[in-house]
């Protein structure tokens, strides 16, 4: 596991810097308005392609390391899943981009939604391909295909940039190039490497149903927590204007760089606790884990709320220093959400994704319901409090559940001690 833990966030820190990049230069050189309207563009790219997965990215881990199929035969079918999938969500992107008329989205140019028709079906394909690496527990390979769409985005707005004026239009172009480009090459990388095209015979209908099935659970649980993430978005487009979901989206960004000891580890504990015969393991793993990431999520959290004064202006220009006080509120719901992950990704490991259907509905509830309540009078520190009360629930209920199931202690799971760190890193997978 050290190794694993090491590549992967090492490879995923340099990817969460060239984003941020990235993310600061279209900041930089859009209007506040424009940069509104990317945030919309980017989050119903990633809405889509989160409901049309149909659940197979998050089952593929899972069935290639549980035993019940043999290894290769699952990963023909997750991959031959994936691709007519795809091909049915263009046509399905297609006619609901161009036919869709609510006030956020008729922002949107129609140039640029077709932009987000490749881009959405590009992203969708990619997240299921990236299944395959992390359910063989290819971190290498993972780590260097995921950061291809960020590094081939920065390097185009470099040279725009450094010659031309930066426009919309220009951003989200790029933007679907880095998918086009990761999808493309991961295809032809899965295809050599596992000899797809000469095994086209082992797609199997059993298996492939057996992946729908245990997917579709998870898939409604991803769903509903993307939705519990990201619907204020929307919420703050219809309420407070483009303007102000451009403002929103920047502490996203931060929150997303936060969260990335939390996503690592439950990308690589995932896959690894599939496996039936390290029950003992996960047993004595997961309250480390836990306790471990929520001290790691909030030294990452406060040294960057320290230092924001400082970066804010930097990254994003000095108009974005409002976001200061919004991300004070979010602090508590962050930091535990990080601990969350860990606990939800272990119920989908034992075959349980349900629980985390009930538990993302209950915190879906709770974030549109206080969002629609204090968003009209308290703006985007309504939307900070929506989301820290959701968040922290996520991480409250799941704890306690887990903890009846696996009959452990609460203290366990919150309290960090001086040896965990050396116990994560001496274990192998």
């Amino acid at each position: 596991m050290a190794k694993d833990i090491i590549v992967l966030l090492f490879r995923r820190g340099i990817g969460a810097l060239i984003s941020i990049l990235a993310t600061t230069t279209i900041i930089k050189n859009l209007s506040v308005e424009d940069y509104g309207i990317y945030s919309i563009f980017l989050n119903v790219i990633t809405l889509s392609s989160t409901f049309t997965t149909l659940g197979i990215d998050a089952a593929t881990g899972y069935v290639l390391q549980n035993k019940k199929y043999k290894p290769q035969d699952a990963l023909i079918n997750t991959f031959l899943l994936g691709t007519i999938i795809s091909v049915i969500s263009f046509f399905l992107f297609y006619i609901l981009f161009f036919n869709l008329h609510l006030s956020d989205f008729n922002v949107i140019p129609n140039d640029i939604k077709m932009f987000m028709v490749i881009s959405s079906v590009c992203m969708l394909f990619a997240n299921i391909l990236y299944s395959i690496l992390i359910g063989n527990m290819h971190f290498k390979s993972y780590s260097f295909f995921t950061i291809i769409p960020n590094l081939s985005l920065l390097a185009a707005l470099f040279f725009t940039t450094r010659f031309f004026k930066l426009s919309l239009k220009e951003t989200a172009f790029y933007f679907m190039i880095g998918y086009v480009l990761t999808v493309t090459s991961l295809s032809i990388y899965l295809i050599i490497r596992y000899r797809i095209l000469k095994r086209l015979r082992k797609f199997n209908r059993e298996i492939s149903s057996y992946i729908l099935r245990y997917g579709f659970q998870s898939y409604l649980s991803n769903g509903i927590t993307f939705l519990n993430y990201r619907v204020n978005i929307f919420i703050i487009g219809y309420y407070l204007g483009t303007k102000n979901v451009g403002i929103y989206s920047t502490c996203l960004v931060i929150i997303d760089f936060v969260w990335l000891v939390s996503s690592t580890m439950a990308s690589i504990t995932y896959p690894m606790f599939s496996n039936p015969n390290i029950g003992d393991l996960r047993k004595k793993l997961i309250p480390i884990i836990t306790r471990s990431i929520l001290l790691l999520t909030s030294l990452a959290f406060f040294t960057f709320y320290i230092l924001d004064d400082f970066l804010i202006p930097l990254l994003f220009g000095q108009e974005f220093l409002v976001i200061k006080s919004i991300l004070l509120i979010l602090a508590p719901g962050v930091i535990l959400f990080g601990g969350s992950k860990i606990i939800t990704a272990d119920f989908i490991s034992q075959g349980k994704p349900k629980t985390n259907i009930y538990l993302n509905i209950f915190a879906l509830i709770i974030t549109i319901v206080v969002n629609y309540i204090l968003i009209p009078d308290f703006g985007l520190k309504g939307a900070a409090i929506a989301s820290s009360i959701s968040f922290s629930c996520v991480f409250l209920l799941s704890l306690f559940i887990y903890c009846k199931m696996t009959r452990t202690r609460i203290l366990d799971y919150i309290i960090p001690r001086l040896s965990d760190f050396k116990m994560i890193l001496k274990t192998r997978s």
